[in-house]
């Protein structure tokens, strides 16, 4: 009879097991079932507190979808630069982003991949602007040398990037942003992954317009419509690149020269 009970007990145990594994297979796999799990978070607790107490140990949960659609949505941009005009984005040309409400990482890696990406392509010279900065001797290798910093801020989840990337990050909010704590700062491209959306419409236009007097380009990942992003707020829409239901939006600012 024990015997018996310990079977089932261990069976149910790995029946559970197998059921949350398989359940994150399916939420890994699919963004909507993993936005669903989250969103139910939100309605529970409510957005910060659910960030207060998960924020040290905080994952994307669509952390796949966004490597892939961030890899494509930036090759076909780099590709636009090089043929045409200059408004795209390239990132072996940036020298220092932002990675507003940073979460986890997972944009930072993301870009950093991608980064990597573009100057192996440079280095094996398979375009003629890669010709053209070879003559000057700007090569892909000299650009890994020089390096790009990344700025980084989250207040709940400063800790699970540290962890993650290996890089210091920052405890400021949109408030804190919005009111200027990066003015003083050049930067060539702010980056937001699955956050803005969270902002209401009168911090989203607070905070945007700031940010267009510090950066010439906004790189926006959400798996909403949202935020809708008005001119009036300092930022044109580029172009818009939808991939693994993750959108990729570029915008250029109004307000920097």
């Amino acid at each position: 009879s024990s015997s018996s009970s310990s079977l089932s007990s261990s069976s149910s145990s790995s029946t559970s097991s197998s059921a949350r594994h398989t359940e994150a297979r399916r939420k890994k796999g699919n963004p909507a079932a993993a936005m669903g799990s989250v969103r139910r978070h939100y309605e529970t607790h409510g957005v910060e507190e659910y960030y207060t107490r998960k924020g040290q140990d905080y994952v994307n949960p669509h952390d796949e979808a966004l490597n892939r659609a961030l890899d494509m949505a930036t090759r076909k941009w780099a590709i636009r630069q090089m043929s045409g005009p200059s408004f795209w984005l390239r990132l072996d040309q940036c020298k220092q982003i932002l990675d507003l409400a940073c979460g986890s990482g997972e944009a930072t890696l993301a870009l950093e991949r991608c980064r990597e990406e573009q100057l192996r392509n440079l280095s094996a010279g398979r375009d003629e602007k890669t010709r053209e900065k070879k003559d000057s001797g700007l090569t892909a290798s000299n650009e890994r040398k020089i390096g790009w910093k990344i700025l980084a801020t989250d207040p709940y989840t400063h800790e699970a990037y540290k962890k993650r990337t290996g890089r210091e990050c920052d405890t400021y909010s949109f408030k804190d942003v919005a009111n200027g704590c990066y003015s003083n700062v050049r930067l060539d491209l702010v980056v937001s992954s699955f956050a803005l959306h969270l902002a209401s419409k009168s911090m989203l236009w607070a905070l945007l317009n700031q940010l267009s007097r510090s950066s010439p380009r906004l790189l926006v990942l959400t798996p909403h419509k949202r935020p809708q992003i008005e001119e009036n707020m300092g930022w044109r829409l580029l172009d818009e690149q939808y991939h693994y239901r993750v959108r990729c939006r570029l915008y250029a600012s109004l307000n920097c020269d």
